[in-house]
């Protein structure tokens, strides 16, 4: 039987929130796709939740990475699209639709959907989706600058994504390697489509702690790019600093956030973890990137 769409999860280790994903995929878009959850080496026992959805096959490879993880499940797809999700996400009804609809348009597009923090309570969750949402912005109204859209809910043709070699498997982190696909995409000559009623729910619990360690992290990732960009002979993405951080602390007030001052300061905060995580990163002593796979 022919399959339309394959939508990959990659995992690690988070097999409740798995379940929450597939049960809210399932709500969402019954059994009429391909479902792909590749185990990124964990060692959580994944196969019990997967065999209550028969359109759902489970992979496993060892620990790699997301964008590894991304790439194994892309190849093992049977469906003409790809949509890729992760484990702490919860579609809503008419996401799926909505992102093949725009692939179904434009068969060489990278098309993103709206991601929404559904953790309304929590303030670093909250904060840290803010910041997604002002860059996805940003560099909306700079479309020579680079595509914007977080691997959580993105869509796309299969042949298209193993043409341009998928994610990048030198970004070992589960950060940069989305930005580093997006330029990729568009320095193609292919376009980059935004579907704002493609809406995911995110639930990415987050305290002070990992809050920094996340935005950290996302450091880290910008100094990978860095590297892959210069051995590729490009030039390192610049941003108009100035303009760039006044936009962003004013972001919380254009939005009308909750508690837009307080959403302030934990972008503010943000960006000094992003600093610590890319110098901690340039002070590593394997300053290598690894190859591609």
């Amino acid at each position: 039987m022919s399959v339309e769409t394959t939508v990959i999860i990659p995992t690690y280790n988070r097999p409740e929130r798995l379940a929450d994903c597939l049960a809210a995929l399932m709500r969402a878009v019954g059994a009429s796709v391909e479902v792909v959850v590749v185990d990124d080496g964990g060692s959580a026992d994944l196969a019990p939740i997967v065999a209550r959805y028969p359109c759902v096959r489970l992979i496993r490879q060892s620990n790699a990475g997301p964008a590894a993880a991304r790439n194994l499940g892309a190849e093992a797809a049977r469906g003409e699209f790809l949509v890729f999700t992760d484990d702490d996400c919860l579609p809503a009804a008419g996401w799926l639709e909505a992102l093949i609809g725009a692939c179904r348009h434009s068969r060489e597009a990278l098309v993103g959907g709206s991601v929404r923090n559904i953790l309304s309570d929590n303030p670093y969750s909250a904060a840290s989706q803010a910041l997604c949402d002002f860059l996805l912005l940003f560099f909306e109204r700079r479309p020579s600058a680079m595509a914007f859209f977080t691997s959580n809910c993105i869509a796309c043709s299969r042949a298209t994504y193993l043409a341009l070699g998928g994610f990048d498997t030198r970004f070992p982190l589960a950060a940069a390697e989305d930005r580093d696909l997006g330029m990729r995409w568009r320095a193609s000559g292919r376009p980059t489509v935004f579907v704002p009623e493609a809406v995911l729910g995110h639930s990415h619990h987050l305290t002070l702690s990992s809050f920094f360690r996340q935005h950290a992290t996302y450091g880290r990732g910008a100094r990978h790019l860095h590297r892959v960009m210069r051995e590729r002979g490009q030039s390192p993405v610049r941003f108009e600093l100035s303009g760039f951080h006044i936009q962003l602390l004013v972001h919380p007030f254009r939005a009308r956030s909750r508690q837009p001052l307080r959403q302030a300061a934990l972008l503010v905060f943000s960006q000094a973890a992003m600093v610590y995580g890319y110098v901690a990163e340039v002070l590593r002593p394997d300053q290598g990137v690894r190859p591609s796979a």
